[in-house]
């Protein structure tokens, strides 16, 4: 996305106010606006246009310590949760406090193309989101501080609260690890009434009359193969001479 961004005639007089004083340059808010002006009008804007939604402004990314750059980032994060209609974004816009006349539109970013920027609502696509990093030139980056949106988000003693600390969970195991609990195991020990194997053999021995295979095998009533073609052959020899002994 290719934008045009400057600083509004109210941020530009609030510059004029910081050199000199104490004061910080303190970033209140940032909008989105689906609406868009002629490049020309933008630095006469006090709000954006048509605004649709509030962003959220995240830490600054400050230049290097030390060095002439002069440009400070304002990362701005748009996130569709909670938006019921979609809609094309033109302008992002970001916010500030001036110590006269309160809050007001301090740079604007326009779109340059003619087509804006599609944001579909939360039920046609959970979870999108754009990062925005709006670079811009400031007289002392180290005098700029940004209003953070703690909606949502968890304090320390909040968190400490709800998530266990890490010390804690490290005490919790050295508890643990110190505590016998052979006391608690023995009633699942092994009961002296109950059988191994070898008791359980001793005490269930093998019937007298269940033959084994082997003496299955071994028993003189069982005819192998061979005995039992003989027997055959034989019966039928019978019963053909009985037959031929009748006929005569």
């Amino acid at each position: 996305m290719d934008f045009y961004m400057i600083k509004t005639t109210a941020g530009l007089a609030l510059d004029q106010k910081l050199p000199n004083s104490e004061l910080t340059l303190k970033l209140t808010k940032a909008m989105s606006g689906a609406g868009k002006v002629e490049q020309a009008q933008l630095a006469a804007l006090t709000s954006v246009s048509e605004p649709v939604q509030t962003l959220e402004l995240k830490d600054l990314i400050h230049p290097v310590s030390g060095s002439e750059n002069t440009t400070l980032t304002i990362p701005v994060f748009l996130s569709n949760a909670g938006l019921e209609t979609g809609y094309e974004l033109f302008q992002v816009g970001v916010y500030a406090q001036d110590p006269d006349v309160g809050e007001i539109l301090y740079l604007v970013a326009q779109l340059t193309r003619d087509t804006g920027e599609p944001v579909p609502s939360e039920g046609d696509a959970p979870g999108f989101s754009i990062d925005f990093n709006l670079a811009v030139n400031v007289a002392n980056a180290d005098k700029v501080e940004v209003v953070l949106n703690e909606a949502g988000k968890l304090t320390v003693e909040q968190a400490d609260q709800r998530y266990a600390k890490k010390s804690d969970l490290e005490d919790l195991r050295e508890e643990f690890d110190s505590i016998d609990i052979s006391a608690q195991l023995e009633p699942y020990a092994k009961k002296a009434d109950v059988y191994t194997k070898t008791e359980t053999d001793a005490a269930y021995p093998k019937k007298v009359d269940v033959y084994t295979k082997t003496e299955t095998y071994a028993k003189t009533e069982v005819y192998t193969k061979t005995e039992t073609d003989q027997k055959i052959t034989d019966a039928i020899n019978t019963n053909i001479t009985a037959a031929l002994n009748a006929s005569y």
